[in-house]
This record gives C-alpha cells, sequence and structure tokens, in this order.
C-alpha cells in the first residue's frame, strides 16, 4: 500500500513539475487554456485522494498531497487549510501556523485570515487573532460568525466597547442571525 502512494505521489510531482515547465513556456491564451483545464483536472484528482488519505487516516499523505495541490494550484486556499488542521491536530504548530501564513500571502480571503485568526485566538494571541478577523471582516465578506469571533478577539483583550461595535455592524449586515443579536445582548449586559 505504502509503495503504490509513494509511486503515485512521484506520477504526481513529475506531472506537476511537467506541467509548470510547459504552463510557463506558453505564453498566449490559446495555449494556456488547455494546460488549465488539464492542470485543474489534475487538482481535482489530488483533491479527491488527499479526501481518501483523509478518510483512511493518512494524514502524512494528505499533507504531502495538498502540498502538489498548491505548486499546481495556489489559489486552492482549501488545501492551504486542511494541511494547517491536520499539522496543528499532529502537534506541528509551527507547521500549521506556516500553512496558514502561506494561505494568507497566496490565496488571501475572508476564510484563510480566519482561520489564521482562530489558530491565534486557541492560542491566547488575541492581538494576532484580532489582527486576522479584522482583515476578513473589513476586506472580504464573512459570514456572520467570523465577525462573532473578531469581536471575540476584541473582548478577551479588554475591549468590549470595541467589541459591541463589530457585533452592531455584524447585525446589520446580517439581520437575521438570531446568535450575532444574543451575543451582543450579552455584551452589552456585561458594560452595565
Amino acid at each position: 500500500m505504502r509503495q503504490g502512494k509513494n509511486m503515485l505521489l512521484f506520477c504526481v510531482a513529475g506531472g506537476g513539475a511537467l506541467w509548470l515547465l510547459l504552463f510557463s513556456s506558453f505564453q498566449s491564451k490559446e495555449m494556456r487554456e488547455p494546460l488549465l483545464e488539464v492542470r485543474d483536472r489534475l487538482v481535482d484528482y489530488l483533491w479527491e485522494r488527499s479526501d481518501d488519505c483523509w478518510h483512511q487516516g493518512e494524514y502524512e499523505y494528505c499533507i504531502k498531497i495538498n502540498r502538489l495541490i498548491v505548486i499546481l494550484d495556489p489559489s486552492f486556499v482549501e488545501a492551504y487549510l486542511t494541511s494547517a488542521w491536520l499539522a496543528d491536530s499532529l502537534g506541528r504548530e509551527e507547521e500549521a501556523e506556516s500553512w496558514l501564513k502561506e494561505a494568507v500571502e497566496k490565496a488571501p480571503g475572508w476564510e484563510a485570515y480566519s482561520d489564521l485568526g482562530l489558530f491565534y485566538l486557541n492560542r491566547k494571541n488575541y492581538t494576532k487573532a484580532e489582527e486576522n478577523y479584522k482583515k476578513a471582516c473589513r476586506e472580504y465578506s464573512p459570514p456572520p460568525f467570523v465577525w462573532r469571533m473578531y469581536a471575540h478577539s476584541l473582548r478577551h483583550q479588554g475591549k468590549l466597547r470595541e467589541a459591541i461595535e463589530v457585533l452592531e455592524e455584524a447585525v446589520k449586515k446580517f439581520p437575521d442571525d438570531l446568535v450575532t443579536k444574543h451575543i451582543l445582548e450579552k455584551f452589552k449586559s456585561e458594560v452595565k
């Protein structure tokens, strides 16, 4: 089984390297589009294999496959976030942080910033958590839970009034979100 997976990784890595060489050689749209289609199919295949490894408990292979995925498609945010979660679960905190920082750099969006914020929040580094949640909320359009986490990162620093302002803004954006309204009322009751 292990030999088969090593061979698969070797073949895919070789194919990925060949793809990168070909892709960099062709600058015209007519030549690039078919290569992008091949790349996307390869990335889809690798993502399926990564998911298989996940479900089989082969986390190291999952991380290796995800590395190939982000080499081929640096914007594939789920591969970074999954690998960060796995590395963190395996007790490799520095590797997890590295995956998350790479996600923010190469595939920025609310997902990457939110996951990096959660990484810091879980380590009680509330300042860094706040920085990342703030970027997620101010520069992108995240769902309500990201706004709530932003507020929690502020509250943990004793910035309750700022946390309330963030939640009030979230309620305006998501008027039907009862959880955010509930947390806002709770925070307001703490000020009195």
